[in-house]
């Protein structure tokens, strides 16, 4: 799990990098099964 602290900040990794990362995964790189956004709040008690 990949969390960001806000969407922008997530789309704003160049394709570049997610593309060199992919690379030094080599064999261990796995497809993606499942992939879904979500917001999670904070509740104070």
């Amino acid at each position: 799990m990949i969390r960001w602290q806000t969407k922008e900040l997530w789309k704003s990794v160049p394709q570049s990098v997610i593309d060199e990362l992919d690379a030094k995964m080599g064999e261990l790189q796995m497809p993606i099964a499942e992939s879904r956004e979500y917001q999670v709040r904070k509740f104070l008690h």
